[in-house]
Parts: structure tokens; sequence; C-alpha cells
């Protein structure tokens, strides 16, 4: 083959692979974006189901278990992918403090202090 038809294979292939990898690099990026915008929708929901905080509030000056039960359950805190939740007094002594495997939302052995 001549000089001028590897040069010419040479540059074509190039611009081709070139051609690949702005492909891919793009895609990789718009899954980023993706990714982002599920955990911001994550962030979100775990946000809105905690914003209101007058249960919590309600819930230290008079604890229940409707509230552990209703609020800070392990299924509830793995749905928001919550390891460790605890609520303190304003002795900073805690009223209910609970740690899950997120994995299979059991309760840590010695972790729960429920009422």
């Amino acid at each position: 083959m001549s000089a001028l038809t590897l040069t010419y294979l040479h540059q074509s292939l190039q611009r081709s692979f070139l051609s690949i990898e702005q492909k891919l690099a793009i895609e990789q990026v718009r899954q980023v974006g993706r990714n982002l915008d599920a955990e911001l929708a994550d962030l979100s929901q775990a946000t809105y189901d905690w914003s209101n905080w007058d249960d919590a509030y309600t819930y230290l000056q008079n604890p229940t278990k409707d509230f552990s039960n209703r609020h800070a359950s392990p299924a509830a805190l793995k749905g928001i992918g919550v390891k460790f939740f605890a609520l303190l007094d304003n002795q900073h002594n805690p009223v209910f403090s609970e740690a899950i495997d997120l994995k299979t939302a059991e309760i840590e052995n010695g972790s729960s202090r429920r009422m």
C-alpha cells in the first residue's frame, strides 16, 4: 500500500474513533445527569416526608408507640435509606433511637430505644 493510502486510512479510522468516543462521552454525561435527577427526587421525597415535624414535637412531649410505629419503623427507615435515627430531648437525652440493617430492615441488636 502506498503511503497516501495508509495516511488516508489512519485519518479515517482516527475520525471514526473520535466520533465513537464523543458519542460515548455524551451518553455518560447524560447518565450522570439522570443519576443526579434520581438522587434529587429521592432527597426531595425524604425531605417532604420528614418536613412536618409537628408529630415529632408532640412525640417528644408525650412519647407514644404510634409515632415510632408510623414514622420510624424499620421499614420506613429502610425506605429512605436511613441507618440510624434518633430524637433527643432538650437535655440531649435520647427519647427514641434505632439503628437498622439497611439490607434486611432488621433492628440491630441493642440499638433500639422505643417508647
